[in-house]
């Protein structure tokens, strides 16, 4: 989501487009928030630039270029794809909830919320051998398995692994401070085996980040996490140092794929049907407020969403879901 070459078209805290649909909306309680007057928290969609993407594939692939040979890749919360730029058009696979980006970007699309989609995607077996992300910084989001609210990042990593081959490589860019106090103490991050801190990642934002460089924990060998810091116009020069440190920190890697993908597609478009089936199901019967076996069930719409944000009413609507009615 926070994934652009393109500066102009990300949206950032921007309510506009495509991030006005009920399944937006829906992603998150902390997409519609009150921060002074009117601003709003958003989709949260700044996207990454080509120097991010090019050290990416140049790490996972091994190689200077992009190649017929480089292994498929997902990003899971890819907006309009430009943390895939390097790889080849036919091995970019993506997962994205905003319209606006999902049906003009140049990559094979899952459409849809990735919390939704997520489970699907495990279940349909799909999965990758490389898989890299810049998700949102600071949504709540939902963990499936739980049904917790978890910060967007942190499950993003969770997400990440899940998608991930047995011996594959990943990415995940997160807010500096977000990525040390929350994100790298959970044990899904032993597998990160080198950090990149960037203090200029994003054009016209001031916000570090780091780049956390993961396998499968299993795969992951003893030794110290690799620690470096870079302007972003500098940080593709880092992969010699990054490939070397990985040879020696971690076991065998799939690098390489040769098959044309069709699996993969069918598999996607499986997912989407499903996934279509079940977003049509919950709209039909959805109302904004009603009465369900003596509790109150509240899903504003859309329109219902931002005019109860405007008058500062959403978190006390949204409170109500749940509560039981006494009679």
């Amino acid at each position: 989501m926070h994934s652009s070459s393109t500066p102009g078209r990300a949206k950032g805290s921007r309510l506009v487009g495509g991030a006005v649909t009920e399944e937006a909306l829906d992603s998150s309680v902390s997409v519609i928030e009150r921060r002074g007057a009117r601003a709003r928290a958003g989709l949260q969609q700044f996207f990454s630039p080509p120097e991010a993407a090019a050290l990416a594939c140049r790490v996972i692939t091994g190689a200077e270029a992009p190649s017929d040979y480089a292994p498929f890749v997902l990003d899971p919360t890819a907006g309009d794809g430009a943390l895939l730029a390097s790889w080849p058009r036919e091995r970019r696979f993506a997962v994205e909830i905003d319209p606006d980006h999902a049906g003009a970007a140049d990559y094979t699309p899952l459409h849809g919320d990735l919390q939704r989609l997520y489970p699907l995607m495990r279940l349909a077996g799909v999965r990758f051998p490389a898989v890299v992300c810049n998700p949102p910084f600071g949504l709540d989001w939902q963990d499936p398995t739980t049904g917790r609210s978890a910060n967007s990042a942190a499950l993003s990593l969770r997400f990440a692994l899940g998608l991930l081959e047995e011996r594959g490589q990943g990415l995940l860019i997160a807010g500096r401070d977000r990525y040390y106090r929350e994100v790298e103490p959970l044990p899904e991050a032993q597998g990160v085996w080198c950090t990149v801190d960037c203090d200029d990642l994003f054009e016209g934002t001031e916000l570090p980040v780091t780049l956390a460089f993961l396998v499968q924990p299993a795969n992951r060998r003893e030794g110290e996490t690799l620690r470096l810091g870079a302007e972003r116009m500098g940080i593709a020069e880092l992969a010699p140092q990054v490939i070397q440190w990985r040879r020696e920190t971690c076991g065998q890697v799939n690098r390489f794929s040769y098959d044309d993908g069709d699996e993969l597609r069918e598999a996607f478009a499986c997912v989407q049907r499903e996934h279509d089936r079940r977003r049509s199901e919950r709209q039909s019967s959805r109302y904004d407020v009603e009465l369900r076996g003596g509790r109150l069930r509240c899903h504003p719409s859309a329109f219902a969403k931002l005019a109860l944000a405007e008058r500062g009413l959403l978190r006390q609507v949204q409170g109500l879901n749940g509560k039981a009615v006494l009679t």
